[in-house]
């Protein structure tokens, strides 16, 4: 799977990872331009009946080299006011990453690697 994820250009990337944020329960889904996004490639809206609706920012790497703490702490920098930040990537991320996106007093970022993007697809019956 991922050497199919690595072959799809990266803006196509971001509109399949939009279908499946969308397939997985958010709404509002839309990906961003290819430009001037700010580092944001989609944005969605997750809501709850019982909990305010939270909006989500993520960005899709589509590399083949492991995420670093740079590109976690660019994605905190862009996000809006009460957002949650999530980075889907096609690699891993480096322990950098890692401790900058759990970062005490700062925003979470959640981190979605080539493993986790293959258990979610899997177990949503996403169709690539």
């Amino acid at each position: 799977m991922k050497k199919k994820l690595l072959t799809i250009n990266p803006y196509e990337l971001e509109i399949l990872i939009a279908k499946l944020i969308e397939h997985t329960g958010f709404n509002n889904v839309e990906v961003t331009k290819k430009s001037g996004d700010d580092g944001i490639d989609i944005n969605a809206l997750l809501q709850h009946r019982f909990s305010f609706d939270l909006n989500y920012q993520f960005q899709v790497k589509r590399w083949k080299h492991s995420v670093g703490r740079k590109e976690v702490a660019n994605l905190r920098g862009s996000l809006g006011f009460n957002n949650f930040g999530v980075i889907i990537s096609t690699s891993h991320f480096t322990s950098s990453a890692i401790n900058e996106a759990r970062g005490i007093g700062k925003s979470p970022i959640n981190l979605i690697g080539v493993n986790n993007l293959y258990e979610i697809i899997k177990e949503t019956k996403f169709t690539l």
